[in-house]
């Protein structure tokens, strides 16, 4: 049974970094000489609000292809209409289009959402990403 003390460094630990093990935090109580099981501590976490989860992926795309695509899109700000959804068509891709005030967001399935301005007219460039 950990004390008050230990649960209290155990969810400042996990709030710090919440891709902490419950062995590494076992092994950081150890180091307190507070001896708990693995299973306590995720038991007390749960409690706490702090359940076990798994990282997100790391995006597809790295910056230098995000940069890119941004730059597609500025570029092709005062084409048609019509032009994102030839791209969309051309490359047979399913995507989602959710408008917001002043911005398209466009998000492909489980992938992240790609924010696009309006052009001056006030309409917006579908451009798949």
């Amino acid at each position: 049974e950990p004390t008050p003390r230990a649960q209290r460094q155990l969810i400042k630990e996990v709030t710090k970094d919440p891709a902490t093990t419950s062995k590494e935090l076992q092994a950081s109580l150890a180091s307190v000489k507070v001896s708990v099981h693995d299973s306590t501590i995720r038991k007390r976490l749960g409690k706490n609000g702090l359940h076990g989860r798994v990282p997100r992926r790391k995006p597809l795309l790295s910056k230098k292809n995000i940069k890119a695509h941004l730059s597609f899109a500025r570029k092709h700000l005062d084409d048609p209409k019509t032009f994102g959804k030839i791209l969309c068509e051309l490359t047979r891709q399913k995507f989602y289009f959710l408008e917001g005030p002043g911005r398209l967001a466009v998000k492909k399935w489980n992938h992240e959402f790609c924010c696009l301005p309006k052009n001056p007219e006030g309409e917006y460039l579908a451009i798949c990403l």
